[in-house]
């Protein structure tokens, strides 16, 4: 990294640095399918385009969360959709937790629901 800092201090080069990596066949694959949808004229433009893409969203951790509060408010619909209409509000809400919190027994062992203090 020090090496292209000091270069990049002097005049500027006409071309970027090159960057070799190796990439499964699969992935090439479907870059080559990404770059046909998106009209890019090379690989190296298409891969170029989707590292911007992946750096300015915002990385795949926000995506995740957004998917798993999406998830969760759809079971929040579905359970009140299919719940018994004759129970109570009290009764529906409990047997709404226990549905998302999930068995006492595997609360523990649960990655998404582990406090702070116990995660490493």
């Amino acid at each position: 990294m020090a090496r292209s800092a000091k270069a990049s201090r002097g005049t500027r080069r006409a071309n970027p640095p090159a960057t070799a990596i190796r990439l499964p066949v699969e992935l090439l694959n479907r870059i080559d399918v990404w770059a046909g949808e998106h009209d890019s004229q090379t690989r190296a433009e298409a891969i170029r385009k989707l590292l911007e893409i992946g750096l300015t969203t915002g990385g795949s951790r926000s995506a995740a969360a957004g998917q798993r509060g999406r998830a969760a408010r759809l079971a929040d619909q579905q359970i009140d959709l299919m719940g018994d209409a004759s129970a109570t509000m009290e009764e529906r809400a409990n047997r709404k937790r226990r549905l998302t919190e999930g068995p006492s027994a595997f609360r523990e062992v649960r990655r998404d629901r582990r406090s702070k203090t116990t995660r490493e």
